[in-house]
């Protein structure tokens, strides 16, 4: 016999029991702020005054009111704020990049704890370190150099295969 299944939608499982309009984890953190906050505002209003006082209050309650309100794509407050501690404190460093070469020469340094390892691991990664303008126009004109140099050694190489089939034909005629 085949099976027969309710189809149910997304939003029902997001649905949770509510006591008075709010659901019991609302319920927790509203009485938590309650309690933190009428006596602190109870203390200070005659120290500081009614509006710093309020704000002091206001800056202490609202972490509390929002793990107890706060839902961002199905996470609670709470739950959220790792992952954003994680990606903006966390991940938001520069990253280093390094090549394999620079990677092997961190290995055999902790292998060997050598100094000599370890020294030259640092010049490797000091060499490694991304050049300056000057650099690398420097480097553009030696590699253009280079080229020049290159092409002239070809064109020479092609003139002297040129003249040396001609003096095999010049050769052959004599032969001949």
């Amino acid at each position: 016999m085949d099976d027969i299944r309710i189809r149910t939608h997304k939003e029902l499982s997001g649905v949770a029991e509510k006591y008075y309009g709010f659901t019991f984890r609302q319920w927790l953190f509203l009485v938590l702020t309650g309690i933190i906050t009428v006596p602190t505002y109870l203390y200070l209003t005659p120290i500081l005054g009614d509006e710093i006082s309020s704000w002091i209050v206001i800056i202490m309650g609202l972490p509390l009111m929002l793990c107890g309100f706060l839902t961002l794509q199905g996470m609670t407050a709470d739950r959220l704020l790792p992952f954003l501690k994680r990606h903006y404190l966390d991940f938001g460093k520069p990253l280093e990049y390094k090549t394999e070469k620079e990677l092997l020469a961190e290995k055999e340094a902790k292998k060997n704890k050598g100094k000599k390892q370890k020294e030259e691991s640092v010049q490797i990664i000091e060499k490694s370190k991304k050049p300056t303008r000057a650099e690398r126009k420097q480097a553009k004109k030696e590699k253009k150099a280079l080229m020049k140099m290159e092409k002239e050694q070809k064109k020479e190489k092609a003139r002297l295969e040129k003249q040396k089939e001609l003096e095999l034909k010049i050769e052959r005629k004599k032969a001949k």
